[in-house]
């Protein structure tokens, strides 16, 4: 079956329809230097690449390689370390409590609120609950 997040040019919708929710989120959550963040369905890396401008340690997951091709491209010409990483934020690879803050821009609207409950994954993932941080449209 062939992964729907891959059919066009993702990168090219983010960068002209959604791009400014990156340094809203970032903004809002007050992200900086010394912090682990995880950004959950990041798709080419609109919260994970102003995550990172800041000084942050950060890692962007998205189930879409083409899209993570994409994020880690635009790193590149930007000059940035993130480690991107292809899973399933059902299913996140990653240890309780790892992350001091964990952001989803828009990606997570797209899973049933049951689903993100019953998996819990992205609940466990950061310290503390006031750690979590999602921008919806």
């Amino acid at each position: 079956m062939t992964n729907p997040w891959a059919l066009g040019d993702y990168h090219e919708f983010a960068t002209e329809m959604v791009w400014g929710f990156g340094p809203e989120l970032v903004t809002a959550c007050t992200i900086g230097g010394g912090q682990r963040v995880l950004d959950v369905a990041t798709g080419s890396g609109n919260v994970a690449l102003r995550a990172a401008e800041t000084g942050a340690d950060v890692v962007a997951l998205d189930i879409t390689p083409e899209n993570l091709a994409a994020g880690r491209a635009e790193a590149d010409r930007r000059g940035l370390a993130i480690d991107w990483v292809e899973g399933d934020a059902q299913d996140l690879p990653f240890d309780d409590g790892e992350f001091d803050i964990v952001t989803s821009s828009a990606g997570a609207m797209f899973m049933s609120p049951q689903t993100i409950v019953a998996s819990g994954s992205v609940a466990t993932a950061s310290r503390s609950a006031a750690s979590q941080a999602s921008l919806y449209w």
